[in-house]
């Protein structure tokens, strides 16, 4: 079983991972320092309970990987979510 950082770290850097809704690729050396510093911040903010609001895109998929690495407890709320969802998730 491997961590997300040694997926992260061990795979091809110069493969194309995601590539974003204006068409700009993402190889696997971007995905891994965008959330390596997700991580980091995280860290800096001493923040472990995490919502993310956001549409479907590199940097939310980043996000998520990176607060999982930090350990912090993370939700995701899609940014077309109603405020009802949106009250419900956060409660929990």
């Amino acid at each position: 079983m491997s961590t997300i950082p040694e997926l992260l770290l061990n795979a091809d850097p110069e493969s194309v991972y995601m590539v974003s809704q204006d068409d700009i690729e993402w190889k696997m050396k971007d995905v891994c320092e965008h959330t390596m510093n997700v991580a980091k911040a995280l860290t800096y903010l001493d923040a472990n309970k995490i919502t993310i609001f956001a549409s479907n895109s590199p940097k939310h998929t980043t996000s998520i990987l990176g607060s999982m690495i930090m350990g912090g407890r993370m939700c995701s709320l899609y940014c077309k979510s109603t405020l009802r969802t949106c009250e419900y998730v956060l409660k929990d």
